[in-house]
């Protein structure tokens, strides 16, 4: 069950959605009609998503988001909200919004996409958070494998590189990790070409040709060489590649672990060498335990010896351990080792074909260990001594436990399946590339929507640099991007694309910076945003037709309310009994509200209709005290030079509005300032006066329209054009001290410059 909060304004919305949505039993709801209130007091981690309406009285929705996300992070944040401007929708997306619904419509319906919303919101955020565990996971394991191990995805690129070879070749993962071109093979052969990795799928024979020691086992080839030279040392190695799969059974990659077994081949031929010089002389020998145990300790494994005369086993201290055996135990007899091994038949079969020299020893198998610990795969080879006469005498052996290493290629390719299942399922496209001192590099990974949007097969985009793209502004501003991203770990921008088929597509592109193994690599996050622009411009289009038509009918209902004036002043006239008055002078109050009403419309119709631009605050002030009668009053214009707040235009009338308010129903005002105050880092502008105030059941009630001794209109108009880029206003005077509006600007819609540029 998903735990919801909603924040709502409204009482009523609040208990109807607890009601839709907890009915489908998967929903638990808590409600609140402050977003404050939630911020200050709630446990907000504890909440599965968060639904929040855009207007409400303290703080909006968006207002409540950024708090969220400075606080909480990325919980699931879903705007519901009658409000459906695009500047609203912009900003909710831009702040991390998950989605943007606007109420209306059929209530089942309604509650039914928000349920939906929900459940995508959070069923996403837990994906990207298992995909980043498993990343992590992924990650750690390939670190801490004990074998130098590397990856490389299907074109040839270096995904993984760990820290066992950066300590086998001296090159670190920073320098190889995204390079290709068979780079990977010059630390151990001093040139590019293909190795072990490459050959996977090629006949053995034709591996055989190269390496030594060749098989294959299952979907793994392992393989030997002494051609490698590592770190100006000539080495023999051991070498197990396998390929890489995704969920859908398609080859990602592949991966090679190499371990480094020259001091063991030294070991071995060292005790072959003693073993021929005993066996030459007819002695009876037996091993150098020291000797063997160093071996050991080198290639880390066990050694176990079977004598053909007495069908008995010995095993080294290494052995005995793996098979879980007291390490003082001698003469083991089969029946023993069988109880260990459930596939013994296999073994002892595999052993009688060696002592008859019918086939090589080399098994890999599961044990069972006599000490009761945790199931183990190991992996065994042998090989048959003779005595003089040429008959066999015993078997020589080694033994490894591989259950780790088995472990982590399992979780490998589970990972791999798992990362590639969530990057294929997104709708929106990913795309993932290096990033160099000049600009975005190569992608390195993209998946399939991303090449929908872009237009291209994932194998030509692995090629394509993110400013190769046919996107002139991409050019020019990828300096201004990339300077973004190293600053600020993030950047969003829109550009219009035109794909190889000639289709042009306007896109949303959000990348982040994060470090692959101390390299910065970006990750970007691709919207076709052509249908919503297209939309957008339909609006504008009918926004411009609706203020055509409602300015021609303002004009025209103008023009009656004077012919209407005029017939009732004429009729007035013409009945002048006293006991008419009343009724003609009601006519005429109707017929001037009327009229204030229109000129709201044609003020309210203005707001949003401008982009907002940087206004200097110092100049706004002085611009419209210079159109208001002041008389004795004083104006104290306490603006700093340079201090700008990003606003709609019509802002002007805001302070012209705050400034005639004052004048009016200030009483006996003598002094008007405005002033910058900072209230824990963000900017207040004050207008405060010291006329008789504003009394405390009316603070709210001024912002709201028709309230007042005229037209009621200026100050709820105010309170909306300033709401366009996230400003609020409130009244916080003492009655009896004087009117104190406080304007409060978002930290990002301010700035000071130097009054001298």
């Amino acid at each position: 069950m998903y735990s919801v909060l909603y924040v709502d304004d409204e009482e009523d919305l609040l208990e109807i959605a607890k009601i839709f949505l907890e009915e489908s039993g998967e929903f638990q709801v808590k409600i609140s009609v402050s977003a404050q209130t939630v911020l200050d007091s709630l446990p907000i981690p504890t909440f599965d998503a968060i639904v929040s309406d855009y207007q409400m009285p303290g703080m909006n929705g968006i207002a409540f988001l950024k708090g969220v996300r400075e606080r909480h992070g990325d919980i699931p944040f879903i705007l519901f909200t009658g409000r459906g401007r695009e500047e609203v929708v912009i900003e909710a997306i831009n702040n991390g919004a998950d989605f943007y619904l606007q109420k209306g419509g059929d209530p089942q319906a309604q509650f039914a996409e928000l349920s939906h919303k929900i459940r995508q919101a959070v069923r996403r955020k837990e994906a990207e958070r298992l995909l980043q565990d498993s990343e992590r996971r992924l990650a750690d394991i390939i670190d801490f494998l004990p074998d130098a191990t590397f990856a490389i995805d299907r074109t040839g690129h270096v995904i993984a590189w760990n820290h066992a070879i950066e300590q086998m070749t001296g090159i670190p993962s920073s320098d190889m990790l995204g390079r290709g071109d068979f780079e990977y093979a010059l630390p151990a052969y001093g040139s590019r070409q293909p190795i072990l990795i490459d050959m996977i799928g090629e006949p053995l024979e034709k591996i055989a040709g190269i390496y030594s020691n060749v098989r294959r086992e299952g979907n793994a080839i392992i393989a030997e060489s002494d051609r490698p030279v590592l770190r100006g040392r000539k080495s023999v190695i051991l070498m197990k590649a396998c390929l890489l799969y995704n969920r859908a059974g398609e080859v990602s990659g592949a991966i090679e672990s190499i371990r480094d077994i020259t001091e063991y081949r030294m070991a071995e031929h060292e005790l072959r060498r003693q073993l021929d010089q005993l066996a030459e002389s007819g002695r009876t020998i037996r091993m150098n335990e020291e000797r063997l145990r160093m071996a050991q300790m080198i290639g880390h494994t066990g050694s176990w010896e079977f004598d053909i005369a007495t069908g008995r086993f010995w095993g080294s201290e290494e052995a005995y351990r793996i098979f879980g055996i007291a390490p003082a135990s001698e003469n083991i007899l089969p029946e023993h080792l069988a109880k260990t091994i459930p596939e013994w038949d296999r073994v002892d079969r595999a052993l009688h074909e060696l002592i008859a020299d019918r086939k090589a020893y080399d098994l890999e198998y599961v044990i069972h260990p006599a000490d009761g610990s945790e199931p183990r795969i190991i992996h065994s080879i042998a090989k048959l001594e003779h005595d003089t006469e040429g008959k066999p005498l015993k078997v020589l052996g080694v033994v490894q436990d591989v259950t780790e290493c088995k472990r982590a290629e399992d979780v490998l390719q589970e990972n791999g399946e798992r990362y590639r299942l969530l990057l294929e399922n997104s709708h929106d496209g990913i795309l993932v590339n290096e990033l160099t001192p000049k600009g975005p590099g190569k992608f390195l990974e993209a998946n399939d929507q991303a090449c929908r949007i872009i237009g291209m097969t994932r194998d030509k985009l692995q090629g394509v640099s993110l400013v190769d793209l046919d996107t002139p502004e991409m050019k020019r501003r990828a300096p201004e991007i990339v300077r973004e991203i190293m600053e600020n770990k993030r950047a969003v921008f829109q550009t219009t694309y035109r794909t190889p088929d000639d289709r042009e597509k306007i896109i949303d592109i959000r990348v982040s910076l994060f470090d692959l193994r101390g390299r910065p690599t970006m990750l970007s996050v691709v919207r076709d945003i052509t249908v919503l622009r297209h939309a957008e411009e339909a609006l504008r289009q009918a926004n411009k037709k609706l203020s055509l038509l409602s300015g021609i009918t303002r004009h025209d209902i103008s023009n009656q309310l004077l012919a209407l004036d005029g017939f009732v002043a004429h009729l007035h006239k013409k009945i002048p009994d006293p006991s008419f008055n009343d009724y003609f002078t009601r006519i005429r109050a109707i017929s001037r509200r009327i009229s204030a009403m229109i000129q709201f419309t044609r003020e309210y119709e203005k707001i949003g209709m401008q982009t907002p631009v940087w206004l200097d605050l110092r100049a706004l002030v002085k611009a419209a005290a210079e159109n208001v009668t002041l008389g004795q009053v004083a104006l104290e214009n306490d603006i700093p030079p340079g201090t700008e707040i990003y606003a709609d235009p019509l802002i002007t009338k805001v302070v012209f509005n705050l400034i005639e308010n004052a004048l009016r129903h200030g009483g006996a005002v003598t002094t008007i300032r405005f002033a910058l105050e900072f209230r824990n880092d963000s900017p207040v502008i004050v207008c405060g006066d010291n006329g008789v105030g504003i009394g405390s059941e009316s603070k709210e009630q001024i912002f709201e329209r028709g309230f007042g001794k005229n037209t009621g209109f200026g100050l709820s108009l105010s309170r909306e054009i300033l709401d366009i880029t996230g400003i609020a206003i409130r009244e916080t005077g003492t009655p009896g001290s004087g009117a104190r509006f406080e304007i409060l600007v978002p930290p990002e819609g301010f700035r000071c410059r130097d009054p001298e540029e």
